[in-house]
């Protein structure tokens, strides 16, 4: 492509960027913004590789890793039950014996060609450190992987959200894994991904995944496909020039912010009035911690509030799946069989959506209450700090990532899994030791097949005990797993705010510290501030224009 390309970002340009975004980091750093310095040097992530970077995200076992393997043609990354991606794994191409900590290295002629970097993360829902928040937003391209069985979950939908939206990722794709478990015909299983992905974001593409054991795929077509996209994302010229748009914008915002900072410090006419500017503002943030407090304690009644709907949505009668099950078993001749093809079946359909309905209260709750935080926090420092609460939010937006961050980080981290899919219950096995639920296992089959010998009135009123068991057994158990992840997000959420609560007012008080003259100091801040503001301006123009 020539220069002139739609979405090429010229070197003079992108040095011009580098350099601006290096003096705007200087700048924060030299006038105490520090934490403002530390989102412009997160955004612009100068060590950046050239290659293209292809982030693997999605629940645990959605096959990642096993995708990444068959993409490489050898079995690079470790699968299998369980989890077994622990941390961040990046694959490049190269020589094997340059493998380091976290780094692997391969010499697949398609990964060289296409000029690629493989990430394979841990899943979404296993991860505390909330992996996508970490590696998305230096990623070109997001792959996420979702199950044929089960389909996009709310999690699965929350995660596309966060990448179009937030991480602004430039290609976002799903990838439909395990379609050879489907009994029938996967093209409905791809049509409804595809209109549930177009109902997040229109460019979020979904395509079938290669499916097959072990490196070799079952469908050859499907893997050749996925390839040649991933190979399409890498030379696209685009992906550059919009990421380089967004850090010039973030580059803006954070000039008005310092400019914002230095007119109130310059608004003291003399060392006097500097001196009680500085004694009002440290008399709003010891007020603002006080009703932060008041905040806090409210926000624990919701916690506890939380917690009690989804032990009450974990432990719902199951008088319907009971009762289900009390005909299957009457109408039965043989109670073994209808164990094993008709209740099993239905324990684990009652499984799955007993977790989903405790997912959605637990969500319900926690979404309705990080909402009424977000709003709280910004409408009480505007109304001890004089300003509206649009105005306290768009106040900090230049300095500090928003508290809606901070909110949907907790969210993902926290947010049940299992809505409705039919492997709920074995997922749910294979993550916690819910003793009663072992009775779906092979070795207490045999024993339950046993003890089927009994003739067959006693086999219809075991199946009917051992049931009733099972679901309750279950219940209990997901009632305290679902009230302990509530405890965990509340707390997460809290701790979250609270640091977005310092950061906001550390950053409002740094120009008025003892160290020199405030009045001086927000001077000079103004003057290379709105130098560097103007330049930023003529390189955004100028980069529309490229």
């Amino acid at each position: 492509m020539g220069d002139s390309s739609a979405g090429t970002v010229l070197p003079a340009t992108a040095a011009a960027r580098d350099r601006l975004v290096a003096a705007a980091i200087a700048l924060a750093t030299g006038h105490g913004l520090d934490d403002l310095a530390g989102r412009l040097r997160r955004a612009a992530a100068p060590d950046r590789p050239a290659s293209c970077r292809v982030c693997f995200l999605g629940s645990f076992s959605t096959g990642k890793s096993h995708l990444i393997n068959q993409l490489l043609g050898r079995p690079m990354l470790p699968v299998g039950e369980p989890p077994t991606t622990r941390a961040v794994v990046t694959v490049r191409p190269g020589d094997p014996a340059a493998d380091g900590a976290g780094v692997r290295h391969c010499d697949a002629p398609w990964l060289r060609e296409a000029d690629l970097e493989l990430i394979d993360t841990p899943g979404t829902d296993t991860d505390p450190g909330d992996a996508p928040a970490l590696v998305a937003p230096g990623c070109d391209v997001a792959v996420v992987t979702v199950r044929a069985v089960g389909g996009l979950n709310l999690q699965e939908r929350e995660l596309l959200r966060d990448l179009a939206l937030v991480h602004r990722v430039p290609v976002v794709l799903v990838v439909v894994t395990m379609l050879d478990h489907l009994r029938g015909d996967p093209a409905p299983v791809l049509a409804r991904a595809r209109a549930i992905a177009a109902g997040v974001g229109p460019a979020i593409e979904v395509l079938p995944g290669p499916s097959g054991d072990g490196a070799v795929p079952a469908r050859p077509a499907d893997l050749a496909a996925l390839r040649r996209r991933l190979a399409e994302a890498a030379r696209d010229d685009g992906r550059a020039a919009a990421r380089d748009r967004q850090i010039v914008a973030l580059l803006t915002a954070a000039c008005a912010h310092m400019l914002a900072l230095a007119g109130e410090v310059e608004a003291a006419r003399d060392d006097a009035g500097a001196a009680r500017a500085r004694a009002r503002i440290e008399s709003e943030r010891a007020t603002a911690r006080v009703r932060w407090q008041a905040l806090r304690v409210d926000l624990d009644d919701r916690r506890r509030q939380a917690r009690a709907r989804v032990r009450a949505a974990a432990s719902a009668p199951w008088d319907e799946t009971a009762a289900e099950i009390g005909r299957l078993a009457a109408a039965s001749a043989d109670p073994a069989a209808c164990w094993r093809e008709e209740v099993v079946p239905l324990l684990r359909r009652a499984a799955a959506a007993r977790l989903a309905a405790t997912g959605a209260a637990l969500d319900t709750a926690f979404g309705a209450d990080a909402a009424w935080l977000e709003a709280g926090l910004t409408g009480m420092i505007g109304a001890v700090a004089g300003l509206d609460g649009a105005r306290a939010a768009a106040d900090v937006e230049g300095a500090l990532d928003p508290p809606a961050d901070a909110v949907r980080a907790a969210r993902r981290w926290g947010r049940m899994l299992f809505e409705g899919g039919a492997l709920a219950l074995d997922v749910a096995l294979a993550l916690t030791p819910l003793a009663p639920l072992n009775v779906l296992s092979v070795r207490l089959w045999e024993h339950l097949r046993r003890r089927f010998g009994g003739g067959a009135e006693d086999g219809r009123r075991l199946v009917a005990e051992t049931a009733a068991h099972v679901l309750e057994g279950f219940a209990a158990e997901l009632a305290d797993g679902a009230a302990e992840r509530a405890d965990a997000m509340y707390g997460r959420l809290a701790e979250a705010a609270e640091d977005w609560h310092e950061a906001w007012w550390r950053t409002r008080l740094a120009l008025w510290e003892d160290d020199g003259e405030p009045r001086a100091r927000g001077r000079r801040l103004r003057f290379e501030a709105g130098r560097l503001a103007a330049e930023a301006a003529a390189l955004a123009r100028e980069m529309g224009s490229t």
